[in-house]
This record gives structure tokens, sequence and C-alpha cells, in this order.
């Protein structure tokens, strides 16, 4: 899903990163042109998925991708009831 993204929105995919934490899956990639910086995560724990998504100014990415970083990785799915 991150590669088509990437080539729907004619980006050049600078760095992909997959993380087993806390049972969860993560997947990540960055991308960047001259004026803005996107990174978006891919987040599973096998049954749901999440997507999430960080823009900024090109100039200044690491302002805040830290915390989003730190929120990405605290998301938890609730649990799904067979009845």
């Amino acid at each position: 899903m991150v590669r088509e993204l990437a080539r729907a929105n004619a980006w050049v995919l600078k760095v992909i990163v997959a993380v087993t934490e806390n049972g969860l899956r993560i997947a990540a990639a960055s991308y960047s042109n001259d004026e803005e910086f996107t990174r978006i995560w891919y987040v599973t724990d096998g049954w749901s998925v999440a997507l999430a998504t960080y823009t900024c100014d090109a100039s200044d990415p690491r302002t805040e991708l830290d915390a989003c970083e730190r929120i990405v990785r605290a998301i938890r799915f609730s649990k799904v009831s067979d009845s």
C-alpha cells in the first residue's frame, strides 16, 4: 500500500521501515520534495489496520516527527467480539 500511494502522488520513496512492537506491525515511509515532507504509517495487529500521516514544511521535518512517532506507537485496537 505504501508504494502504491507513493506512485499515485509521484513521490520518491526515501525510507521504509517495518517494526514489530507490542504485538503491532508498523510500516513507515517518508517522502519529500522541495516544499514538503510527508511520513505515512500503516499499523496493524493482524486484524485491524490504521493509516496515519504527517506532513510539514520540508525545511524542518524533525520538529514534530518524534512526537508523531510516539503517537503512532501508542495506537491500540479494540478487541472484536465474535457475537
